[in-house]
């Protein structure tokens, strides 16, 4: 038997050794150079603020995907800063200090990598190093580079003398790396077969017994449960989250509510199920429960009645969108996806059921703007299937015509509650108006971020060709790719023209492949040949492992993500509103600047009704975003105008300090300010006005 078994391994062996030193050689000489994990160190005296970043340019900028961040102990008398740098050539890097102005003082910059360490005083650094933004000041002090800086965004390069250090000693021999890729070549021909085998099994995408899933379905969902609602009571609301509250709080009747949402530009179904929370709870926690509740079903849903294996099942409801996203935070998109989730259920148990369908649709097409997008694609794709299948028949055409118009009628109410005035002012929109190709190649890179959950990248990878993998996938079923296509071609269309977006928005794009995938296992492909059905049997395991590789990245960005909500603080306006009320400073009139970012404080203000907003020159419950707030005034013309309004005492909240001459000219009393939130725009400085005459 050994014998047998020894004869077969030579004579694999025969051809698997030519082959693997081919493309071991291949690999080497294609992709050279290569280069290894290193770590930056900085060594500073009192470090303020509480949190340090790098920007990594690897080649096409500075971006956020690049970002490396590190916290540190505002009462340590000295810390070393760590910061893990790629495995890639690296062009450029940034030091940015937190967003707090402060002095620093840097001591000494240490390289460290497999080769050994190099580092630079703080003389040498003064040479290398050069002032972005943000820094009024840098000077050698005390054996320590001192840098003051001023405004929100400092930025320090650290040169190119440290980036070339970096490419020396990271660089990994051809020689070595040739050995490596022999050896990983070898590994994976003597496990590859066995263990592609065991992922195809658990990456199976395929219609499921249901009745055998409800205790699996409620595990898991309770599960999701524990963890989202613990995660929920460590996260702190922030401005978008808060506005929907505020907006229903101050608004007495529905008529009210929707004149007060004419410029959000969401749809109208997120207000109205929480309009009656701020009837019988003075508590924005009970919003949160609320959202909690759509999630979990969501969860439950997902558990139960999709056709991924069970494997992708708990990666899908634990990954950065379905856990962080859409159940951690509080917005609208959670009912969008809660209804895209019950289309789907409904349409692989029944999908004659035309009316049951056309209200999903139309309640989903009432929750975002993104929701809207993927309804009518859905029925596009639908109605594409029921005409190549024939299901259509004279019997079924009043229950699919009185579905089509409950449908058409909620698109036709999306759009005239959607559409803003004609004086919306946005002044953070990430809009255009012409074809740029830069914006076009940052714009299909989404792909890329939308399918691994990261942060937009600057342009087009490798990565954003993943679409291609289901395209091809869904060749055979027309009403399914359709459906995908329409989509993710309106979604670029909105977010290249209307606005960017963010994560939460790019997702989507992934919500859209994964309705796409549940509904393609319910519908029959079109019949090809006997080799075209092996070809197509094969491509569908390799797409569903691909998309198991994806939900591993979800499921490892979610991690990342609850672990910081959990352990830092996302804003701070509910500890800046609790200390207004503990001190009775909430009795006093509130001039808020900026409009938008103060949202967080006037949320958690259960008897503050309304505060005055420079931007706009008035009195206002929430944020109006229309026109007149664009034109922002300084910090003294701010102050100027808190001065002249009515009252002996005034409270300015300020989401970035005023400068100390400033305070000193005007007068005013610093009383208390709240950094190091995970958002920077979200740190609150509180000013008291006295005295109003003599200023």
């Amino acid at each position: 038997m050994m014998a047998k078994h020894y004869n077969e391994w030579t004579s694999r062996t025969k051809w698997l050794i030519p082959i693997v030193l081919l493309l071991a050689g291949l690999f080497t000489i294609g992709l050279k150079p290569f280069f290894a994990p290193s770590v930056l160190s900085l060594t500073l005296n009192k470090p303020h603020p509480d949190h340090y970043q790098v920007y990594i340019n690897s080649g096409r900028g500075y971006n956020e995907h690049e970002q490396r961040s590190v916290e540190v102990g505002t009462l340590d008398p000295e810390s070393t800063l760590k910061f893990f740098l790629p495995a890639r050539r690296i062009h450029g890097l940034r030091l940015d200090p937190g967003t707090t102005s402060a002095d620093i003082s840097i001591t000494e910059t240490c390289l460290i990598s497999w080769k050994g360490s190099t580092c630079w005083n703080a003389e040498a650094l003064l040479r290398l190093t050069t002032p972005i933004s943000g820094i009024t000041a840098s000077t050698y002090e005390n054996n320590a580079l001192k840098l003051t800086l001023v405004g929100p965004d400092p930025a320090l390069a650290l040169g190119p003398e440290i980036v070339a250090a970096h490419a020396r000693m990271t660089r990994l021999p051809s020689l070595l790396v040739f050995v490596l890729g022999v050896a990983a070549l070898f590994i994976v021909g003597a496990v590859g077969p066995p263990l592609y085998r065991l992922i195809a099994h658990v990456s199976e995408i395929r219609p499921r017994d249901h009745s055998t899933e409800q205790l699996f379905a409620l595990t898991l969902t309770f599960a999701f449960l524990i963890a989202a609602g613990f995660t929920a009571l460590h996260h702190e609301m922030w401005r978008d989250e808060l506005h929907t509250w505020i907006v229903g709080r101050e608004s007495h009747s529905l008529l009210q509510m929707y004149q007060n949402t004419r410029y959000d530009g969401h749809g109208f179904m997120w207000y109205l199920m929480v309009w009656p929370l701020t009837r019988i709870s003075e508590n924005p926690a009970a919003m949160q429960v609320l959202h909690l509740a759509f999630a979990v079903t969501t969860a439950y849903l997902l558990a139960r009645f999709s056709p991924f294996s069970r494997v992708q099942r708990v990666l899908l409801v634990f990954g950065y969108l379905f856990f962080y996203e859409y159940t951690i935070i509080a917005r609208n998109y959670a009912l969008g996806v809660l209804f895209l989730t019950t289309f789907c259920v409904v349409f692989a148990q029944s999908p004659k059921r035309f009316v049951a369908i056309g209200i999903i649709l139309a309640l989903m097409a009432n929750t975002s703007s993104h929701a809207l997008i993927l309804s009518v694609g859905l029925a596009i794709g639908y109605a594409v299937y029921l005409w190549r299948d024939g299901i259509l028949s004279r019997p079924l055409a009043r229950s699919l015509s009185i579905g089509a118009v409950i449908f058409a009628l909620g698109v036709c109410v999306e759009i005239f509650i959607a559409l803003p005035p004609s004086d919306l002012g946005l002044d953070y929109a990430d809009r255009a108006t012409t074809l740029e190709w830069p914006r076009i190649v940052r714009v299909f890179g989404l792909f890329e971020s939308a399918f691994l959950a990261k942060r937009p990248d600057l342009g087009i990878s490798g990565w954003s060709l993943l679409p291609l993998v289901f395209v091809f996938r869904w060749a055979r079923q027309p009403g399914v790719l359709l459906f995908f296509l329409s989509s993710c071609g309106a979604l670029f269309i909105l977010f290249y023209f209307i606005y960017f977006g963010s994560p939460r928005h790019h997702g989507f794009v992934f919500l859209a492949l994964v309705a796409a995938l549940w509904l393609a296992a319910y519908q029959v492909p079109v019949s090809v040949s006997d080799r075209a059905e092996r070809i197509d049997l094969a491509w569908q395991r390799i797409s569903g492992i691909v998309f198991s590789v994806m939900l591993c990245f979800h499921a490892y960005s979610g991690y990342l993500s609850t672990h910081q909500d959990i352990v830092r603080v996302v804003s701070n306006g509910k500890v800046t509103a609790r200390y207004l009320e503990t001190n009775g400073l909430d009795q006093l009139p509130i001039v808020a600047f900026a409009d938008w970012p103060t949202t967080s404080v006037l949320g958690y203000l259960s008897n503050v009704r309304q505060v005055y907003h420079p931007q706009g020159h008035r009195w206002a419950s929430h944020v109006v975003q229309d026109s007149s707030r664009l034109n922002w005034p300084s910090q003294e013309e701010v102050i100027n105008e808190a001065s002249s309004l009515s009252g002996e005492r005034i409270i300015l909240l300020m989401n970035v300090p005023i400068s100390d001459e400033l305070v000193h000219q005007k007068g005013l009393r610093p009383l208390a300010q709240f950094t190091g939130a995970g958002i920077a725009s979200e740190n609150f400085y509180l000013y008291l006005i006295e005295k109003l005459g003599n200023n």
